[in-house]
């Protein structure tokens, strides 16, 4: 993971599980790369994820991609 990602930014470290995208499951029918694609630049998505057996949120905004 960059240290200058957008994900980082909002906390996101290697090892967490994202389990949901603005309240929308991520799991085997969709990825995370998949959600994040209905989404522009710029938008701030508020995310779920799993970091040692703890559910925690976050909110991250979205860049372009590179």
């Amino acid at each position: 993971m960059r240290f200058n990602s957008p994900a980082w930014k909002a906390g996101l470290r290697e090892g967490d599980v994202i389990v949901s995208i603005e309240g929308k499951a991520v799991g085997i029918r969709e990825t995370v790369p998949e959600i994040l694609l209905t989404y522009e630049p710029g938008q701030s998505i508020k995310i779920m994820y799993e970091r040692d057996k703890q559910v925690l949120e976050t909110t991250l905004t979205l860049s372009e991609l590179k």
